[in-house]
């Protein structure tokens, strides 16, 4: 699990998680700034969280273990996002367990700082439950996609969701990651992306993927990607 940085927490203004009404909310919770890197995790499903986490850059996956030693994500955090933030409403125990997918920075608090502030303040309380909404949807979404969809279908919509959430032009991510992500093979998700890139959608080169067909490729994807875009501005309005 992730530990805070050795430099001294301070008390200063953060950038501030999207759901969050005021850009001072997170003003008076003390922290520290902590880079990390891909494949770090931030918390284990089985551990009690010491920490809430706030991102201001990368993307941090919500994953949940499978039979036979494998994984799969149900949810993606990205800038502006929390982690661990049911610690609000006094659960210290993470619903899942997340595992940096794309490497940034984020800021961290300790859960009795975090749970302070949001016991008297009704702008953070509303933000926490957008956030725990946001993921409970990408949960049950990505559930049905599992079962409904083919792997080219999710690994489209994947890349798509993981751009958007990042905000990056090239997406810095192994096909081994996407297989986990995904809950599939390596060998299935290389079949796809050979394919994607065959058709002139995306161009792969060592550890990075790059978009080159945004519009062709959300026509690859399944639906559900469309949904969980939509109902994400629904939710964050």
């Amino acid at each position: 699990m992730c530990a805070l940085i050795t430099n001294r927490p301070t008390r200063q203004k953060v950038m501030t998680p999207a759901a969050l009404a005021s850009e001072d909310i997170l003003f008076d919770i003390k922290g520290a700034a902590r880079s990390f890197a891909a494949g770090e995790c931030f918390a284990l499903s089985t551990v009690p969280s010491e920490r809430v986490f706030a991102l201001r850059t990368g993307c941090v996956s919500a994953i949940v273990d499978l039979p036979k030693g494998r994984q799969t994500e149900i949810g993606m955090i990205g800038p502006g996002g929390l982690i661990c933030a049911n610690a609000a409403f006094g659960m210290s125990q993470p619903f899942s367990t997340f595992i940096a997918t794309v490497r940034g920075v984020a800021w961290c608090m300790e859960v009795q700082d975090f749970a302070k502030i949001a016991a008297r303040d009704r702008r953070l309380q509303d933000a926490v439950f957008k956030h725990q909404q946001w993921l409970l949807f990408q949960a049950q979404q990505r559930a049905g996609c599992s079962i409904a969809h083919t792997i080219g279908q999710r690994v489209a919509g994947w890349l798509l969701a993981l751009q958007d959430t990042t905000g990056l032009p090239e997406i810095p991510v192994t096909q081994e990651v996407i297989a986990q992500r995904l809950g599939g093979t390596r060998t299935t998700v290389s079949a796809a992306l050979a394919q994607l890139k065959r058709e002139g959608l995306i161009r792969c080169q060592r550890g990075r993927i790059g978009i080159d067909d945004r519009s062709r490729l959300q026509s690859s994807a399944c639906e559900c990607y469309a949904t969980l875009k939509r109902s994400k501005s629904e939710i964050y309005g």
